[in-house]
């Protein structure tokens, strides 16, 4: 779709002229903590070189040769003094940012007056390092079907580890 294009040329133009880190949080929404959702890999082909649409419609793609992604997995674990046992969903649905519930949901997000929150830092993962292992050594000779492809396959392992440490048992 068009918009992708666009949120990827966003990405790439963040990137390369700012020299900014770009976060995003692949799964898109909150989840009560028990489970990893699947990620989506929307963005990431552009590390793969897959092409974005800058501001005045041009095609674009990143010109860093070895971006790098750092995974990292977020964990609640205590919500206003009391421990969260992220099996029962039933203590932690209040504070889900679902956007089913809407302004009501973000309210009731929003009188948490203390949340403490593990983040734990994961080995990054080089995209350079990840295509050469899938067999792809020159980026300019790969096709879009198989950027989308590497993309999806990246951000599945980096899910896989994410999911290692917030729900080994899933």
């Amino acid at each position: 779709p068009e918009f992708k294009k666009h949120d990827r040329g966003a990405m790439i133009t963040t990137m390369d002229r700012d020299q900014k880190h770009v976060a995003f949080f692949p799964e898109g929404v909150r989840t009560s903590g028990d489970r990893v959702l699947q990620f989506s890999s929307g963005l990431i082909p552009v590390f793969f070189g897959a092409a974005g649409v800058d501001e005045n419609g041009n095609e674009i793609t990143l010109q860093e040769e070895d971006p790098v992604l750092q995974p990292i997995a977020l964990i609640v674990r205590s919500i206003d003094g009391k421990d969260v046992n992220r099996a029962d969903y039933a203590q932690m649905a209040p504070y889900t940012m679902l956007f089913s519930e809407g302004i009501k949901g973000i309210w009731r997000r929003l009188q948490v007056k203390d949340m403490q929150v593990e983040a734990r830092v994961l080995a990054p993962m080089s995209a350079k390092d990840f295509a050469e292992r899938q067999g792809f050594t020159d980026r300019s000779k790969i096709s879009e079907e198989m950027r989308e492809k590497l993309g999806r396959d990246f951000m599945n392992a980096a899910q896989s580890k994410i999911q290692a440490i917030v729900a080994p048992h899933q």
